[in-house]
């Protein structure tokens, strides 16, 4: 069971207790939109993208992210083969590709972020 301790409040995490249910009926996630700037609408659609998509599936493959690699992936292969060799561009997206593809399928996950303490303890801050 997750928890967390701020000075004096201690919070704990009762899994499977409704969470989800009640976050959709009071539509917290448009609600949350209203009234800010682009950047923190941006960021709370993207965050309840990726609740939506972990709860499906704990690993997940089809996402944005690895669409995004795959076209990184494709358009480095075309500079590897047009561009000089000693440009090292092809390089540094497969290298970027290859991080983005494991931390947003494998550790940015919550099977991996929940139950590792520094993991936790870094999204909390």
């Amino acid at each position: 069971m997750p928890w967390l301790k701020r000075g004096e409040v201690l919070f704990i995490h009762v899994p499977r207790c409704g969470g989800t249910s009640i976050t959709k009926f009071h539509k917290v996630g448009p609600k949350s939109q209203e009234g800010h700037n682009i950047y923190h609408r941006i960021g709370i659609k993207y965050y309840y993208y990726r609740y939506k998509l972990l709860e499906q599936s704990n690993f997940p493959f089809l996402t944005i992210e690895n669409c995004i690699v795959l076209f990184e992936v494709i358009l480095a292969t075309f500079l590897y083969f047009f561009l000089p060799p000693d440009i090292p561009a092809p390089y540094i997206m497969w290298t970027t590709a290859t991080t983005l593809f494991l931390t947003s399928t494998f550790v940015w996950t919550a099977p991996i972020t929940m139950r590792i303490r520094f993991f936790r303890y870094f999204l909390m801050f």
